[in-house]
């Protein structure tokens, strides 16, 4: 609409945004002040998007393609933004959004080109969408058509058969064309009862009963023996039509008695409990005035109101409570109560914390695999719809279950699927923080590592027990190993432990004490609650405000209080007019006929001002984008500078939002930082090592809350890896003639575990040496004596790598489930047999029975685990004899090296009937390993072992076909047929 000269139309107006790309996706965000979805216009095609919300404008013609077909690529209106996914058609980094190297009329043929194609492409979907509609449209009318047909058949059939009924029956009834004898009296008194009954029932059920007085000159006598006599003959009718109709039920027999009938009454909710006392009311049972209320029970809130006990909401809400306290296991029994009546994603997850936290990783995994089918069901699309967008909090909760599922399959020994699961919970969308992606990153990253030296690591360890009493070289040859695995990982307190073994071996005191003082201090950083969960944390991230821009004039909406002119003057020139004061000018006034009429009102700027006002104020606005005080500060300051040099600048009111929302961010990262502080000074006092030997020691008044509990698998085997470490740590500085710092380790070893044989007799013996008292030395505190084998998830029976701070806070829903130190320390698992679900502590740790233990193993204890193994691959229990032919590999004393090379034959046997394909592979390659140190030593006939050679082999390639690596394969069936041959002509 033309509004004259005066009037200039209100041009578009820029919108400011953000965008970042990655190598599939490019992202938009628009800052629109209340924008809706329903006033926003999106075009989107293969090189050209527009996005209309008047007055704001926004057009680009891309860099390269996209596809604006594919699922990712979508639009999100709320809270003030618009966020735009465009997904790439081909992955690439573009680094810049716009097309900036064609000349202007090939950008144009491109955009017509682009808008040409979206123009047929939605002309084809709609056509699409209108066939399905109409197909949809005619399925159901005919549809609709068969069941009236149907019903309208079943409707015919019934009236034949009841036709069919009153036919026979009047048949019947005739005896030579005329009526039977008694039928005419039975069809009159039938008439009469008839007329009887359907008065009665015209009138209603509820239809009062009225007496009649009997017809004049009939006694009420009379009239009672006609009842009776007409109820006589009505039965007599009914009893013969019963007979005539074969296809009629019979009825039973009145009884003679009279009987109960049962009413059923609605039930109680709960059994045996008045009304007053059953939950929902949310209020106290009553109780007189005089008397006090009851005490709160330890551990209840206050507030705690009696909820419904079938809300599952209410009981969710309670599970959370008892998490966030630390109570795990009155968690579970909430959200498995609320389970019960309904599933929800929700209980599911959390129920999975809540067993991680306990140790019941077996049923973690199990609870975060029902979470994530109560999403998928959730979130599918019915057939030829196109599907919902993407709730963002379930997205956040899919990548903590994924994160869990990393951290529990990490705690049993399963690298690979952990690994899996850690790079599924990056690939949600918007799932995790840009930190918590970067700590992800770095925990997938220690994981591969320690899957990488794990085979290292079981090599080194098999070389020290073979070194065992067989001089320096061997167990030099050992030290030098671990030095290589130490290079690669030197954060790994399993190998720190394994070889300061070693170096006590070879009598290098202060490296065994350098090792272990490493390796307990890695011990401090494995991941263990010390604390119970934190409720959620609320985004705490403040907007900036969109800043007034006084150049825009909204013509239809003029504004308030605001004087359309200043002064009016007739008669007088130009020249002699009188001065305005700033942002004022005179015009001729229009209204008047008179030409010397003049008015004064509003300068108006020009396009030049106005742009260079609105360059300004958007440069602010940027700044205050940035959420940087000192960015902002510089902006306010350029602000302020324009306005004093009377230059296009932003109002006063733009830069007070600015000020103000300064103070208000600088307030808020102050408050930011000093929580930040206090959490990690509350990090850096859990992390000091006196702690953590407390934290093992459970005394008769319980157990923290909060904190994991002694049966944990992560708390077992740190407690058991610390107890060897000052073993270790007494033995060596024994040696070195401190055997006052030796007992005080020993004394720390009988402090979390009261029965070790090994610390008892160290320190009896050092006691004995130095004349002290052995009773006033240990502590008067009585301990709890802990049964060796709770039941607990032995699955996942081991330490693992240590996840840091992200991957355990995305974990868990709350801020501060678990928190590690920063930079993860590492307790890998010997994975002698990768893949495997179940995994002993005794395969990663297992260099420290050796030393405390060494009278134990024996060839003759090893030979009766191999005919334990051999009777159970008999009976086919394959599980039970990979697990003895396995903790017989452990031991360092075979009867014979044939009889060590046929264990690891029949181990790669147990591994291929239970289809455990990476492991075979793995136990294959060390068997044949071994067989060739064997064939050095000639200590077996060469005959039988290109035998047991070529089922190693023969094992391997099969594992091998079976995981795809086909050429590796083939190539261990071609040495199999070799070695086959040359046994036979042998």
């Amino acid at each position: 609409k033309d509004l004259g000269p005066d009037f200039p139309p209100a041009m578009p107006k820029a919108i400011p945004f953000e965008w970042q790309e990655d190598i599939n996706c490019i992202n938009f965000v628009f800052h629109i002040p209340g924008v809706k979805s329903e006033k926003v216009d999106i075009l989107i095609s293969d090189l050209y998007v527009k996005v209309n919300s008047p007055p704001h404008f926004f057009d680009a013609d891309l860099f390269s393609e996209i596809d604006p077909t594919h699922t990712s690529t979508r639009a999100k209106v709320g809270g003030g933004q618009l966020r735009l996914r465009l997904r790439k058609r081909e992955p690439q980094i573009w680094r810049h959004y716009r097309v900036t190297s064609l000349a202007k009329e090939d950008i144009i043929k491109r955009r017509e080109s682009s808008l040409s194609q979206a123009e047929a492409r939605q002309q084809e979907e709609y056509t699409k969408r209108s066939e399905f509609r109409t197909t949809q449209l005619k399925a159901g009318e005919k549809e609709q058509w068969r069941l009236d047909h149907e019903n309208r058949r079943q409707i015919e059939k019934w009236k034949e058969e009841e036709a069919e009924v009153a036919a026979q029956y009047v048949y019947d009834s005739f005896e030579g064309g005329e009526l039977k004898k008694g039928e005419v009296e039975d069809v009159e008194v039938w008439n009469r009862i008839g007329q009887e009954y359907t008065s009665l029932e015209d009138a209603g059920n509820d239809a009062p009963v009225v007496e009649q007085a009997p017809p004049n000159g009939t006694s009420d006598s009379t009239v009672a023996q006609e009842i009776d006599s007409s109820r006589e003959q009505s039965t007599q009718i009914a009893v013969r039509m019963a007979d005539r109709n074969v296809a009629q039920e019979e009825l039973p027999v009145v009884r003679d008695q009279g009987g109960k009938i049962a009413m059923k009454f609605t039930e109680r909710r709960t059994i045996g409990v008045p009304a007053r006392d059953r939950p929902g009311l949310n209020r106290e049972p009553p109780h007189p005035k005089n008397v006090a209320a009851r005490p709160r029970l330890a551990g209840e809130p206050e507030g705690d109101e009696h909820g419904d006990e079938t809300d599952p909401v209410w009981l969710k809400d309670k599970g959370d409570e008892f998490c966030t306290r630390g109570d795990y296991a009155a968690a579970v029994l909430a959200y498995t109560k609320a389970l019960k009546i309904a599933s929800h994603a929700k209980c599911f997850a959390n129920r999975a914390l809540c067993h991680l936290h306990l140790g019941n990783l077996g049923v973690c995994v199990e609870d975060c695999n029902n979470a994530i089918s109560v999403l998928n069901l959730r979130n599918r699309a019915p057939a030829g719809s196109l599907g919902a967008l993407k709730d963002p909090e379930e997205q956040i909760m899919r990548a903590k279950i994924e994160v869990r599922l990393g951290v529990a399959y990490l705690w049993m020994g399963e690298f690979k699927k952990s690994l899996e699961h850690m790079k599924r919970s990056l690939e949600v969308e918007d799932g995790l923080t840009r930190d918590d992606e970067e700590t992800i990153r770095h925990d997938i990253d220690r994981i591969a590592k320690a899957w990488e030296t794990a085979e290292s690591k079981a090599q080194a360890d098999m070389t020290f027990k073979r070194a065992l009493g067989k001089g320096i070289d061997h167990m030099q040859r050992a030290l030098e190993q671990y030095d290589k695995v130490v290079e690669v990982d030197k954060e790994n307190a399993v190998v720190l432990s394994n070889r300061s073994q070693c170096r006590l071996q070879l009598a290098q005191y202060q490296g065994c004490l350098e090792d272990s003082a490493v390796a307990m201090q890695s011990l401090t950083r494995w991941p263990a609650a010390r604390r119970a969960p934190r409720p959620p944390a609320r985004p705490s991230r403040m907007e900036p405000p969109f800043l007034e821009d006084h150049t825009f004039v909204n013509p239809h909406v003029p504004k308030k209080d605001e004087p359309s002119w200043l002064m009016k003057q007739e008669g007088v020139a130009f020249d002699a007019l009188p001065d305005l004061p700033k942002g004022w000018e005179w015009v001729k006034n229009a209204e008047e006929k008179t030409p010397d009429a003049w008015i004064a009102i509003k300068k108006k700027l020009s396009k030049l001002e106005i742009d260079l006002i609105r360059e300004a104020i958007q440069e602010l606005q940027d700044a205050l984008y940035s959420r940087k005080p000192h960015i902002i500060d510089a902006g306010i300051a350029k602000a302020k500078q324009l306005i004093l040099e009377n230059r296009p600048a932003p109002s006063s009111i733009a830069v007070k939002q600015a000020i103000e929302y300064n103070d208000k961010l600088k307030k808020h990262l102050e408050e930011k930082e000093k929580h930040k502080q206090e959490l990690d000074a509350e990090l850096r006092v859990e992390m000091d090592l006196p702690e953590l030997t407390a934290q093992l020691v459970e005394k008769r008044h319980g157990t923290v809350v909060g904190i994991f509990p002694r049966a944990h698998p992560v708390q077992k085997s740190r407690r058991r890896l610390l107890a060897k470490l000052r073993l270790r740590r007494s033995t060596a500085l024994a040696a070195l003639g401190k055997k006052s710092a030796a007992i005080e380790e020993l004394l720390a070893v009988l402090a979390m575990e009261p029965v070790n044989a090994a610390a008892q007799a160290a320190l009896a013996k050092l006691t004995a040496e130095t004349g002290d008292d052995l009773d006033t030395l240990l502590p008067k505190e009585e301990v709890l004596q802990h049964d060796p084998d709770p039941q607990v998830d032995t699955s996942a029976e081991q330490p693992v790598v240590a996840p840091s701070d992200g991957a355990l806070s995305a974990a868990g829903p709350k801020s501060g489930d678990v928190r590690p130190s920063h930079g993860p320390g590492l307790a890998v698992p010997n994975p002698e047999i990768p893949g495997t679900h179940q995994r002993r502590e005794k395969d990663f740790i297992d260099l420290d029975d050796l030393e405390d233990n060494d009278d134990v193993d024996s060839p003759e204890r090893t030979a009766a685990l191999i005919d334990t193994a051999t009777q159970y691959l008999k009976k086919s229990d394959f599980a039970s004899s990979l697990q003895m032919y396995r903790y017989a590999l452990n031991k360092p004393d075979f009867p014979s090296n044939e009889a060590e090379v046929k264990c690891y034959c029949n181990m790669a046997l147990c591994l291929q009937k239970l289809r455990r394909n990476d492991a075979l592979e793995s136990a294959a390659t060390r068997g044949l390993k071994r067989i060739a140190e064997v064939r050095e030593l000639a200590s077996i006939d060469e005959k039988k072992l290109l035998q047991l050679e070529a089922a190693l082999l023969s094992r391997r390639g099969w594992a091998r076909i079976q995981l795809g690596k086909t050429e590796l394969g083939e190539a261990d069936a071609k040495a199999v047929k070799r070695m086959v041959a040359a046994a036979n002509t042998a």
